[in-house]
């Protein structure tokens, strides 16, 4: 049985990719990225398939320190002092943006501002007001910035849809 993503989606759509192309929800997980202390990483790939078009529209994240013991959280009384920038590498869009007006905008926004880590740890999806749109072999990169002196491993969960033709429900 298909999850298929609401119709208030529907707006956040490019016009080609509706009304009567299938969409359903895919839920795509990076797994233990290890992150060393004050460390950046860069071009990090975002695996969407290739032969469909993706809607992201929210994500999770989870912080752990590198025995997967603690969870860093404002709820635990600790932040996970971690950077994101999402960019697309084609068209050198950055879909992230700071608001800090004292210093030059490089796209990277706290995680705790992104994804989930304010509410129960990496439990709740956050919903992005603004969804970002793949298009069919297009691709999404992020960046993770580490401001903390602790190494630790960290867990990216992103809610996406798929958008289809009819015959490529196989294919993706």
């Amino acid at each position: 049985m298909f999850q298929y993503l609401p119709d208030w989606l529907y707006p956040f759509h490019p016009p080609d990719w509706w009304p009567d192309r299938p969409r359903e929800t895919y839920f795509l997980g990076l797994n233990e990225l290890p992150i060393g202390a004050g460390v950046t990483l860069s071009a990090i790939e975002v695996p969407f398939p290739k032969k469909v078009d993706a809607l992201v529209f929210g994500g999770m994240l989870l912080v752990t320190n590198t025995t997967n013991d603690s969870v860093f959280c404002p709820l635990s009384g600790t932040f996970s002092q971690m950077l994101i920038r999402l960019r697309n590498p084609a068209g050198n869009i950055v879909y992230t943006q700071s608001f800090n007006q004292s210093t030059p905008d490089t796209g990277f926004v706290p995680a705790e501002n992104m994804f989930s880590i304010w509410q129960s740890p990496g439990q709740r999806p956050v919903y992005w007001p603004a969804p970002i749109c793949i298009p069919k072999g297009g691709s999404l990169q992020m960046d993770v910035q580490s401001l903390s002196g602790l190494n630790a491993n960290l867990r990216f969960t992103f809610l996406c849809g798929l958008v289809y033709n009819e015959g490529q429900r196989e294919v993706a």
